[in-house]
């Protein structure tokens, strides 16, 4: 056995991530950032009327993009230079990470100014077409003539 085909085995028997899942965490984590950034300035919108309505580019995103950063670090970084780069990319992750239960609370005072009036917006125009739903229309028993 090649002293190169040792390396990888070595590296599984640390515990660690294999280097090229770390490049894969390193190369989609700040993507994620990137969304997450977009998202709450208000320059990406098209994921809030999207039919799940679920708030993700301002919950998951931002601690799964730190988490993913701090794990590519982790797995291509020597120990001693992991204690300081890699642990506060997990720290910052975790510390965001219950921002998970706001993916499914429809909380009004959560997120930025635009993504709260669009809610209050949505909300007013739903009320509406159930209001109208519920009229008789011309022509029908109880409607105007």
């Amino acid at each position: 056995m090649s002293p190169l085909a040792a390396e990888p085995l070595a590296a599984a028997a640390e515990g660690g991530p294999s280097p090229l899942v770390a490049i894969l965490f390193l190369a989609l984590g700040p993507f994620a950032l990137y969304g997450a950034y977009r998202g709450w300035t208000g320059r990406w919108r098209e994921w809030a009327w999207s039919p799940p309505q679920l708030n993700w580019p301002l919950t998951l995103l931002p601690s799964l993009g730190l988490m993913l950063v701090g794990g590519g670090l982790y797995g291509l970084l020597p120990s001693t230079v992991t204690a300081v780069l890699a642990a506060p990319f997990f720290v910052a992750g975790l510390v965001l990470l219950p921002l998970v239960v706001f993916l499914v609370l429809d909380l009004d005072w959560f997120g930025p100014r635009w993504y709260r009036e669009y809610k209050r917006t949505r909300r007013a125009q739903r009320r509406e077409e159930r209001a109208q739903r519920k009229r008789p229309a011309a022509g029908e028993p109880g409607g105007e003539a």
